[in-house]
């Protein structure tokens, strides 16, 4: 009994690696972005809510104005610390409303088929079709069967590790007027 606490005690413990941010540039702005509060900071018409969220940065891009504002996403870039950059999706911020940006985004994933289980598990995925539909084996029917949605150039998912740097532009269109924001963010362990 002790030994089995003490192994899952060791599991609970591993990984437990927590990072914020910082906020570097651009300098008037510079600020930290913590866990446990929301960092707010204000420039031309829009306001940013950040916070730092399971290791990610979680971005409220707010539009305080009575008209709607266009992230122009192609336009946007984000430079991972590896210094390769990823675009953004192009959203439109409805007036007195916000769009959500996580930085690195993360990739969603479903989940197909019929599936029960109790208990803990791991789950090693195998091809349950190898050789086409026809060739199914009956007792794979109902393993689950995971797929991550991502943009076919597969450039809008990265990674951010370590203490490192990554850089934004965000394009935003109001009317006619195009206008950019630039920043710098450091992860950094805490």
């Amino acid at each position: 009994m002790r030994i089995a606490s003490f192994l899952i005690l060791l599991l609970l413990a591993g990984g437990c690696t927590k990072y914020e941010f910082d906020l570097t540039d651009p300098p008037d702005l510079a600020t930290h972005i913590a866990r446990d509060k929301e960092t707010v900071v204000k420039r031309d018409e829009l306001e940013y809510r950040m916070q730092a969220v399971e290791n990610r940065l979680l971005m409220h891009v707010v539009n305080p104005t009575d008209d709607p504002i266009e992230l122009m996403g192609p336009q946007s870039t984000a430079v991972d610390p590896t210094g390769q950059s990823h675009p953004f999706r192009s959203q439109t911020i409805a007036p007195h409303s916000f769009v959500k940006l996580i930085l690195p985004p993360m990739p969603v994933y479903y989940r197909t088929g019929p599936t029960f289980g109790i208990g803990v598990g791991i789950h090693a995925y195998r091809d349950p079709y190898p050789y086409g539909p026809a060739f199914e084996d009956e007792t794979m029917w109902d393993r689950p069967t995971y797929f991550a949605v991502v943009d076919e150039s597969e450039t809008l998912f990265w990674e951010w590790e370590g203490e490192r740097e990554a850089r934004i532009r965000l394009t935003f269109r109001r009317g006619r007027e195009e206008f950019h924001h630039n920043f710098v963010f450091r992860r950094k362990k805490v």
